[in-house]
């Protein structure tokens, strides 16, 4: 079978399943779906919502795991356990169907307008209406603070955990917390309209060249001496961007509190690298 285009294999698909009368709408999301910003490319997957009839979830489950090798060349499908039902075509196109109970469709497309999505077909228009009652933006000032607490807290977990030798830990808790909150701050300061996309997938896109030399000084390789200095410069780029970003765009935080717990941490780590 010749490689298909992303379009080739969406269309395909919203064939099949608009004939079956257990699923009640298809929505394609991700850059497959963006007219602006993040558009896709040859190298993007393709991610669509199926929403099912409630009382009939279990049994399309199941039904759903042939649905790749009616559309393509499917190497493998497999459930992934972040993106629901996935499968990977020849080429390497990936695929991703999330499953989700038509009563669950609310929740599910609660994110800001500026996340664009396309309705492949609504038989109940359900999914029309909810759309249309979507946010225009999230609440800047309010993500600002949920980043600033989260941040000193993950980072006095990250201090102990190196207190404790647990360095793997540590270097993770940069890397899956830490970091990523310091770059939508970052998002925050330069172009707070990304944050509505709840995507870091193409920072290089909205980063400035120093915020990107800063993400590579904090960045650490597996070794002691690594990461707590890795920590002790994620702890300094924070205060940096934390500070700008509240400056940029009159967001509140207590800077007396950052700084003491600035300071708490600093400590920490200078008894446990003299230790």
């Amino acid at each position: 079978m010749p490689t298909q285009k992303a379009s080739e294999i969406i269309n395909k698909i919203k064939k099949i399943l608009e004939k079956d009368n257990r699923v009640v709408a298809l929505v394609l999301v991700g850059s497959q779906a963006r007219k602006t910003g993040y558009k896709a490319s040859s190298f993007s997957d393709i991610e669509m919502y199926i929403f099912v009839k409630d009382k009939t979830f279990g049994g399309f489950k199941k039904d759903l795991e042939s649905l790749p090798s009616k559309v393509g060349n499917a190497i493998f499908t497999y459930n992934n356990q972040w993106a629901g039902f996935s499968g990977v075509f020849e080429n390497l196109q990936r695929l991703e169907l999330p499953l989700i109970k038509i009563s669950e469709a609310k929740n599910i497309l609660s994110r800001p307008i500026q996340q664009e999505v396309k309705v492949l077909f609504d038989k109940g228009e359900s999914i029309e209406k909810i759309l249309k009652t979507r946010p225009k933006s999230i609440d800047c000032a309010s993500f600002f603070k949920n980043q600033y607490e989260d941040f000193w807290y993950m980072a006095i977990y990250t201090a102990q955990a190196i207190g404790k030798g647990e360095y793997w830990l540590a270097r993770q808790a940069m890397s899956v917390s830490l970091h990523p909150i310091i770059i939508r701050l970052m998002e925050l300061y330069l172009k707070p309209e990304v944050v509505n996309l709840e995507d870091r997938k193409r920072i290089e896109e909205v980063l400035s060249d120093g915020y990107l030399e800063i993400l590579k000084e904090i960045s650490s390789a597996y070794d002691k001496q690594s990461i707590v200095e890795s920590f002790q410069k994620t702890l300094k780029a924070f205060s940096k961007v934390v500070r700008e970003t509240a400056d940029k765009q009159s967001f509140i935080y207590d800077e007396k509190k950052d700084q003491e717990i600035f300071s708490k941490i600093d400590s920490l780590i200078a008894q446990i690298k003299n230790s």
